[in-house]
């Protein structure tokens, strides 16, 4: 091989080897990826055996006046079978959160709007339900139970719990209204803001139901990482091997290099 040969081939290999060391640089750098992503997997695989969510204590009468715990959700906790014990405000509002303005009857009474005789005074029955409707706001994400869960313990959603006072019922005049020589009462209700932890019925719970789904979804993925990882552990040792022969034929040429400049300067000799 002469001299310019040499120094080509010198050039070229010179060449291979930075492009052998920028892809052994890249493997790497895949690989750490990885190492970040499988401790996502593992974190996301805690976070799932550890979740927790809120559970609703509530007494039904269709079972009897047993009570029964499940999953808070709008529909429970909202329920007329709980007695619209309680609600949820929008505080950026100020407004009742529900899923539809048909709700509002919930919050009207209508002994409040029937006299002694069982009558039903319809147009003030159903402007007190529009005047409620005013301050409402509907959203529909309520109904996915996730999202009212998270919040509700964010603080993006306050509840607040009914309180009933019994007052006399007086009639045009002023004086109070008798039946069976005692005074008629009425049931007033008035609404306040209860804080999460104070409430009995309420209780944040290890949730389980997803345990088995997110075990599969972690060995699947950890699977997937660990193959990816291999494969790269494939390709460095190629690229760290052919490094090895790219130096080795570094050097044999440099060898001949050397020997052809010597060879050339001798004749001056």
């Amino acid at each position: 091989m002469g001299l310019a040969a040499s120094q080509a081939r010198l050039l070229l290999l010179t060449a291979r080897k930075s492009d052998l060391e920028y892809r052994a640089q890249m493997i790497s750098q895949r690989k750490v990826m990885l190492a970040m992503q499988t401790e996502e997997i593992a974190t996301t695989y805690s976070e799932a055996l550890n979740n927790r969510k809120l559970y609703f204590t509530w007494t039904t009468e269709q079972n009897n006046g047993a009570t029964k715990e499940e999953l808070l959700t709008y529909s429970n906790f909202t329920a007329e079978e709980n007695t619209y014990r309680y609600r949820l405000l929008d505080p950026e509002t100020n407004k009742i959160a529900c899923l539809s303005l048909d709700e509002a009857s919930k919050y009207v009474r209508q002994a409040d709007y029937t006299d002694a005789d069982g009558v039903l005074d319809t147009a003030a029955y159903e402007a007190a339900i529009a005047e409620v409707q005013k301050g409402m706001i509907v959203i529909p994400a309520l109904k996915n139970t996730d999202y009212l869960q998270q919040a509700i313990q964010s603080g993006a959603l306050i509840i607040q719990q009914r309180s009933t006072e019994s007052v006399p019922v007086t009639d045009e005049n002023g004086d109070y209204v008798y039946e069976n020589e005692k005074v008629v009462e009425r049931a007033v209700y008035s609404w306040s803001a209860v804080a999460l932890s104070g409430m009995e019925d309420v209780s944040s719970k290890l949730y389980s139901d997803d345990d088995a789904k997110a075990s599969a979804d972690y060995e699947y993925q950890s699977l997937l990482v660990q193959n990816q990882d291999k494969q790269l552990d494939v390709e460095l040792k190629q690229v760290e091997t052919q490094q090895k022969a790219c130096e080795t034929e570094i050097e044999s040429v440099k060898k001949v290099l050397k020997a052809n400049v010597e060879k050339s300067f001798n004749v001056f000799s």
